[in-house]
């Protein structure tokens, strides 16, 4: 069994949304399993066997070209030509190309320098993209967390706080009233 290894060079991915419109399917990372659970039509998505829900190790966007078959609606999605794609394991995507040396063969997935990528130990879910949706895509990291608020806050680290209480502190001439300290 092999080492798992976040991919590397990879940008942070904890929200995966291959942009399907039918059912908008989306993967959220569990950094504790280290495993990607699946959900789609606004809930997750449940294994009828397991009554578990879905999770995988890997998850592998494929850019596919595409044409509709002659008159009509239905779709030719190539799987045999190559193309482009994302790789996402352990909270982590990379960009990748991929191909296929015959109809029987398997895909193969190459990183930026053209190396073979070796997938993480456990259960992948391929996502088929038609190359032109690719944009659809959205992969998120976390969240940047918030910057704690000072329990005092010093007005004058903020200038414009600084010039605001200076300007609440000045009192008109004509009212013969006492400046008010400014604190």
């Amino acid at each position: 069994m092999g080492k798992e290894a976040a991919p590397a060079g990879g940008t942070p991915a904890t929200t995966i949304k291959p942009g399907y419109s039918v059912n908008a399917p989306w993967f959220d990372y569990n950094a504790e399993e280290k495993l990607y659970y699946r959900f789609q039509y606004g809930e997750p998505q449940i294994d009828e066997l397991t009554s578990g829900q879905l999770a995988y190790k890997n998850v592998i966007l494929q850019y596919c070209p595409w044409e509709n078959y002659e008159d009509s609606a239905y779709l030719h999605i190539n799987v045999m030509s190559g193309g482009s794609g994302k790789y996402i394991s352990e909270g982590q995507a990379i960009d990748i190309t991929w191909k296929k040396d015959s109809e029987w063969a398997p895909t193969h997935y190459y990183d930026a320098n053209g190396n073979e990528i070796t997938l993480n130990p456990g259960k992948t879910w391929i996502c088929i993209i038609q190359d032109t949706n690719a944009d659809q895509v959205e992969i998120t990291g976390p969240e940047p967390a918030a910057p704690e608020a000072a329990e005092n806050p010093d007005p004058a680290a903020d200038q414009d706080a600084v010039q605001g209480a200076e300007n609440l502190a000045e009192t008109p001439e004509d009212t013969g009233a006492e400046a008010a300290p400014v604190q």
